[in-house]
């Protein structure tokens, strides 16, 4: 696997912690949350829920935080390559347009 790839499938997977929090926080919301004696649902749960998990997965596993990294890098990065292999082909293109001209006045 080119290291490319690597890369674009280790951001796609980067996803995953927030795609879990996600559907744990409507499970509860939708099965109910219990904390403190009573039970929670809808909206408080969902909230709740996410609540719990920014605590878990930022401050005590910093999981969100790494993978937010990741991410910002990974975009700056990819457009700074694009950019510059942009710049590249332009540059090819007008050393072979003046090439070109080249040869018809030199003929």
């Amino acid at each position: 696997m080119k290291l490319k790839k690597r890369w674009t499938v280790m951001f796609k997977l980067s996803f995953i912690p927030y795609i879990i929090g996600i559907l744990w926080a409507i499970w509860n919301a939708i099965k109910g949350l219990q904390m403190d004696g009573y039970i929670m649902f809808g909206t408080t749960a969902f909230w709740t829920t996410i609540k719990l998990i920014f605590v878990a997965f930022c401050i005590k596993i910093p999981i969100i935080p790494i993978m937010l990294i990741y991410e910002i890098l990974y975009i700056v990065l990819t457009k700074k390559i694009k950019n510059q292999s942009g710049k590249k082909k332009r540059k090819k293109k007008v050393v072979k347009e003046k090439q070109a001209q080249e040869i018809k006045y030199n003929l």
